[in-house]
């Protein structure tokens, strides 16, 4: 009896040893988990920001110069930064990409998900191809002096002669930065073209809820937000892919003019600006979905995502189309953007038909807007769960957005009007809108930086998953940091003498005083908005 005692204690001492290791293994798993670096899509993201942040602080800072001392006329610097913002204008739209891909790996294999090493790979090609293109855009027209060139007379015999003396070395260089340039864009093509194949092909943990042990995997479809995001990624770079080519086109075999194909793309860059913003929202609210352990946002949700998608595709085709039919196309311009010539006729039938239908499609995308954005409250966890507050992150994302939009539309309304009625001749309201772009432009970098901190917070932490507090509060202050700005640079161009009628002027202005105030507020606000942005890459890299 008493030997059968034993064997029953060793027996019983052995399953517990064995069960504290398989314990003790397990803990070891979640705590590699949590407890490892950043995910690359996170630090791609951030490294991405730093770039565009710094590109569009550069160009606000040069535009605040040329306001006050030559309103009216773009400088040098100033035309050098706003190509170069047109090149780093692909980061939020890829970012966007990269957290959708990040978030599906998350759900197919908590927490820390499974993506393909080649995916992981190109997205850091990606972010050198963004640096190298933006790199060639600034260093291009400062060494060869083409935009000093360009500012010139072209009639004067001086300015002739040295265009002449310049062309042959001119021509060799331009023509390497052409190539790095391809090379580049190669980098960020096939590499969203790879992430956007590895979202379909990212693998599953073992078993399901249905069968937790089983060996099989069961990947479910890729969510419509996701899908959206993948959609507005297309549409995104295969038009500016397009204007890419024009121009490349027209360097070779067109001295650099802007022909009639580079113009109509142009006009629907406005309309693909707000592709990223959807994205994110979109994201946001699949977020905040997975958070409450619900499969997705409500049907009617979902279904406004595809709206919302669909309408940009049509915005963006009527937007190509409107200057061919207004004669916007056509029309002549000088080196800052005046009208010179006309295109002709004014508007017609066509035009009219591609205006309402146009509308039509931002009443749609508006609603879209609305009803993605309104379902991040009306989402409810399953019973017996509490349904946890909306978080700050997703607060700020909204705040955002709303600004973003209501910028940008007004912005869209008045280019319409002027090719409907003007035949391209730029307007007042145009004018204004345009000064507040360059700050405007922050949102959407914004927005992905906050959601990738959401996103990193939830891996850690998937049902109550928060940044620090005094990372959220950066994030607020950022937000009403970017308000005030946006506010300023509204304003600006009514105190800056010249700045809306298009000419120079050297006269002190007689509300210079004012001027002054505005240019501190605005730098203030980006200096807070800067130690928001540091305050919350800080907090991510801790958590």
């Amino acid at each position: 009896m008493t030997g059968r005692s034993h064997l029953l204690a060793a027996f019983l001492v052995s399953a517990l040893n064995l069960r504290a290791v398989e314990n003790l293994g397990a803990t070891k798993k979640v705590d590699e988990a949590t407890t490892s670096g950043l995910p690359p899509a996170i630090q791609v993201v951030i490294i991405m920001s730093l770039q565009y942040f710094l590109v569009y602080s550069i160009l606000q800072i040069v535009q605040m110069y040329n306001q006050r001392r030559t309103p009216g006329i773009k400088g040098e610097w100033e035309k050098i930064f706003t190509e170069a913002a047109l090149e780093v204008d692909f980061a939020p739209m890829l970012g966007v990409l990269f957290l959708a891909m990040r978030m599906r790996a998350q759900q197919l294999w908590p927490p820390d998900g499974m993506v393909n090493p080649e995916a992981q790979t190109w997205m850091y090609f990606c972010c050198a191809g963004i640096a190298m293109k933006c790199f060639v855009v600034i260093v291009e027209p400062w060494v060869s002096g083409s935009v000093r060139l360009d500012g010139m007379d072209k009639n004067d015999p001086l300015v002739a002669e040295q265009r002449r003396g310049a062309g042959g070395a001119k021509f060799v260089f331009s023509s390497v930065c052409g190539v790095l340039r391809m090379l580049a864009t190669f980098f960020v093509y096939v590499g969203f073209t790879v992430v956007i194949f590895s979202i379909f092909e990212l693998p599953a943990k073992p078993g399901s809820g249905v069968c937790e042990t089983c060996s099989w995997a069961y990947s479910p479809a890729v969510a419509p937000a996701v899908q959206c995001v993948i959609n507005l990624t297309v549409q995104y770079f295969t038009v500016f892919g397009l204007l890419m080519v024009a121009k490349l086109y027209s360097t070779f075999f067109a001295k650099g003019r802007k022909t009639f194909t580079i113009k109509t793309l142009e006009s629907a860059v406005p309309s693909l600006k707000l592709c990223p913003m959807l994205a994110i929202l979109f994201i946001g609210a699949r977020m905040r979905a997975l958070q409450m352990k619900l499969d997705a946002p409500p049907a009617w949700a979902q279904l406004s995502f595809f709206v919302a998608t669909y309408a940009i595709m049509v915005q963006t085709i009527c937007a190509i189309l409107t200057p061919v039919f207004t004669g916007e196309a056509s029309a002549e311009y000088d080196a800052d953007g005046n009208l010179r010539t006309t295109g002709g006729g004014g508007s017609s039938g066509a035009a009219v038909v591609i205006t309402i239908v146009r509308y039509l499609a931002l009443a749609l995308m508006i609603a879209g807007v609305a009803f993605s954005g309104y379902s991040v409250f009306a989402m409810e966890a399953p019973p017996p769960g509490d349904t946890p507050p909306v978080s700050t992150t997703i607060r700020c994302v909204l705040n955002l957005t709303a600004q973003f939009l209501t910028i940008t539309i007004l912005h869209t309304m008045a280019q319409n009007y002027s090719q409907l009625v003007l035949g391209g001749a730029k307007t007042d309201l145009q004018a204004v809108l345009a000064s507040s772009m360059p700050t405007l432009q922050f949102v959407p970098m914004l927005c992905v930086l906050f959601v990738a901190v959401r996103m990193r917070a939830l891996q850690l932490d998937p049902a109550d998953g928060a940044p620090q507090s005094w990372v959220q509060e950066a994030m607020v202050m950022t937000t009403w940091a970017m308000l005030v700005q946006t506010l300023v640079s509204l304003a600006m161009p009514f105190f800056t003498e010249g700045e809306l009628q298009g000419y120079q002027t050297f006269a002190p202005s007689k509300l210079y005083a004012v001027l002054n105030i505005l240019a501190t507020v605005k730098l203030i606000g980006l200096g807070v908005t800067y130690a928001g942005i540091a305050t919350t890459m800080y907090g991510v890299s801790i958590l």
